[in-house]
């Protein structure tokens, strides 16, 4: 690790410096928002419906995007030091001003901020990381050792504070300024607060395209979110939203393919063969992805009356990603195939959700549960691990961020907001027929089978990419080591 070309204290040996960066990318995984499992809480405490608060979750994946551009002049225009310093203090002020203030408005405002916060402590934590691992510029163990860190320590973060959530989750901010402090301390003790780099003005971001973009997912999330609450295009609100949607993202797309230096070069696509596939793979990865919700709500039900087991599940979910995106990242820089990799993460996916579908009765057992979750989180780390390789994959050092943009795109925008959407909308719609056909039934029993039913489909699709995947050969696209080796963030 070369210390004189990263903002790190020279008197600090390398390996503390390396085992500190670990930690505050760990760190940040308990600063929390407002969480899938804050939201029936918050919207219980507040009066407010659940799918505005949705809505507003989703509009912090939109703030991740359009800050990729942003962070790359942020980090020429403020020294090292300074702009990871300030973003934790920001988040540290605000999660203090939530546990204190507790307005509704506020809270979702706070989120947004945070939100944005967030995504500069990971993105420069990342880029240090990546910098300080030299065996990371391999895009296999770059991504298996990075979803290592955030996925389990996300997971981590959500069992260890699930009593907290129950209990009384404004407590959740008061953790989130002890983890904000924390890194704070460290950041100050490893950092030194030299300029690396001359500085940019801030003028020269596309302020232009970052607002078409904005605007556009905006809408994007808010036909998903309000769709079937507002009954589709009967509503003038909708069919608004879906125009103006279409009409920022024509301007966005005209515009990035007229000016000199695009926020988002499209061209991506064309010149990288590896990215539509991708992309389009990791927008059906969130079908899987997505049904989540649709495990945990089963669970809940199956397993009422003891948080312990519930508790338990997460844990089972931890253990599955610790031992699975390590593993997929190993196995991928030994050169297994690809294909491979996603027919296997596809077909756990199906076993999962069918076995699910299988599961008699309403009160059957943990064991069931225990299997299904950890097949499923296998399954996440086999797709997940791959794709985003495989889209790294001999990617242009120019084109990189563009990438970057259309992998986070294709999942917490795009696949996020579609499937959550038909999620919800597909569980309504079964649980009222079933309960029109089996009206003796009661009413968790009715919801259980809809759950039931909506994995059995899902295992199929599972099945069927499983099988399909196997058939494309560009998954298997090989590598060209001088052409990725440059630190990808």
């Amino acid at each position: 690790m070369d210390i004189a070309n990263l903002p790190f204290r020279p008197v600090i040996k390398p390996w503390i410096i390396k085992t500190l960066l670990l930690m505050l990318l760990f760190m940040q995984n308990f600063v929390f928002g407002i969480t899938s499992y804050i939201i029936p809480h918050f919207s219980k405490d507040y009066s407010i419906s659940a799918d505005i608060i949705i809505w507003s979750v989703q509009i912090n994946a939109i703030v991740l995007v359009v800050m990729i551009p942003v962070f790359y002049r942020l980090r020429l225009y403020f020294k090292p030091a300074d702009l990871i310093e300030s973003a934790i203090i920001i988040e540290a002020t605000l999660c203090l001003l939530c546990y204190w203030l507790r307005y509704a408005a506020f809270l979702l405002m706070a989120n947004l901020l945070l939100a944005i916060c967030k995504a500069v402590c990971l993105l420069d934590f990342i880029s240090l990381l990546s910098a300080a691992y030299p065996a990371m510029k391999h895009r296999a163990l770059f991504y298996g050792l990075l979803y290592t860190i955030t996925k389990v320590g996300g997971s981590i973060a959500e069992v260890v504070t699930l009593p907290i959530i129950h209990l009384h989750w404004p407590q959740l901010y008061l953790v989130s300024v002890i983890a904000a402090v924390i890194s704070l301390g460290t950041c100050m003790l490893i950092f030194h607060n030299k300029r690396l780099q001359p500085k940019v003005s801030l003028k020269k971001i596309d302020w232009t395209s970052i607002g078409l973009l904005f605007s556009a997912c905006m809408c994007f999330t808010f036909i998903c979110s309000f769709g079937k609450r507002l009954h589709g295009f009967d509503s003038i609100l909708i069919i608004s939203a879906a125009l103006t949607c279409v009409l920022f993202t024509s301007i966005f797309v005209w515009r990035q393919l007229v000016v000199q230096k695009p926020l988002w070069n499209l061209r991506v696509f064309k010149a990288h063969r590896q990215v539509p596939l991708a992309f389009l793979f990791m927008i059906l990865m969130y079908i899987f992805y997505g049904c989540n919700n649709v495990f945990n709500r089963f669970a809940a039900y199956e397993l009422a009356g003891t948080p312990r087991q519930y508790l338990l599940l997460g844990w089972v979910t931890v253990l599955a990603y610790l031992l699975v995106f390590p593993g997929t990242g190993i196995l991928l820089y030994k050169g297994c195939s690809k294909r491979i990799t996603l027919s296997v993460g596809f077909f756990c996916y199906a076993c999962a959700c069918w076995l699910i579908h299988l599961t008699p009765g309403v009160y059957s057992g943990l064991t069931y549960l225990i299997v299904a979750y950890f097949i499923k989180g296998a399954g996440y780390g086999l797709l997940l691990t791959t794709l985003s390789t495989f889209m790294a994959t001999n990617i242009n050092k120019a084109f990189n961020k563009d990438r970057l943009m259309a992998s986070i795109i294709s999942r917490y925008v795009i696949g996020t907001a579609i499937f959550s959407s038909l999620y919800n909308s597909w569980t309504a719609n079964l649980s009222f027929l079933n309960k029109s056909i089996l009206s003796k039934i009661p009413a968790i029993e009715v919801t259980l089978l809809a759950t039931t039913q909506i994995l059995g489909v899902i295992a199929l699709v599972g099945l069927c990419a499983a099988l399909i995947v196997i058939f494309i050969k560009r998954f298997d696209t090989k590598e060209k080591k001088a052409g990725d080796n440059y630190q990808i963030i």
